[in-house]
Formats: C-alpha cells, sequence, structure tokens
C-alpha cells in the first residue's frame, strides 16, 4: 500500500528476499504521476482504477487504486501466478485496508 504523490509505502513487504518493495513502489508511483499526466494532456479526467503491467514476461506488476482514498496497493506476480485469484484477494481486503488508512 502506498501513496502516488510521495511514492512512500505505508506498508511494503516482499516474500523474496531479493525484491526491493520499496524501490519498486516508489518507481510505480512515478509511472502514475506520468500516467496522470498523459490523461490532463488529452483532456481525459480519470482517475487510475488498476493497471497491470507485464515484464518481460517473467512477471506482471497488478496496481489497483484504493476506493474513495489517495493511495494504491501493487501485487507483483510471478510467470504462472494466478493473476485473477490475486486481484481477488486485493478486493476482498480493501475494505479493511480503508478502515486502517483512515487511522493514519
Amino acid at each position: 500500500v502506498f501513496d502516488p504523490t510521495t511514492g512512500l509505502g505505508v506498508v511494503t513487504m516482499a516474500g523474496d528476499p531479493d525484491f526491493d518493495s520499496e524501490t519498486m513502489t516508489a518507481y510505480i508511483s512515478e509511472y502514475l504521476k506520468e500516467v496522470g499526466k498523459t490523461f490532463t494532456n488529452l483532456k481525459m479526467p480519470s482517475r487510475v482504477v488498476e493497471y497491470l503491467v507485464t515484464a518481460n514476461e517473467e512477471f506482471t506488476i497488478l496496481i489497483r487504486g484504493i476506493t474513495g482514498t489517495k493511495y494504491f496497493q501493487s501485487c507483483v506476480v510471478k510467470k504462472g501466478g494466478n493473476l485473477g485469484l490475486t486481484k481477488e484477494i486485493l478486493r476482498k481486503n480493501e475494505t479493511s485496508l480503508i478502515q486502517e488508512l483512515k487511522k493514519l
């Protein structure tokens, strides 16, 4: 879970010790800022709901906006992982995330 305006993670974690989730969060934030500029320049007012970014066919990054907040959640899924299940888990936990983010 991260704030895309600052690039700082509220919560970051990785199951792989070689994966730097904090650096990934910072880069995803920059990516979202650029996409936002694109929407603005095309006069398409919009808020990112969800992105899938596939890199080198090795992994996919799922990025979802958290409803009613400025925050996003992201998850990296390795090749062969179940994206449908990942999306459902993120959706399922969104309500509890929103409640916790309101405490910040």
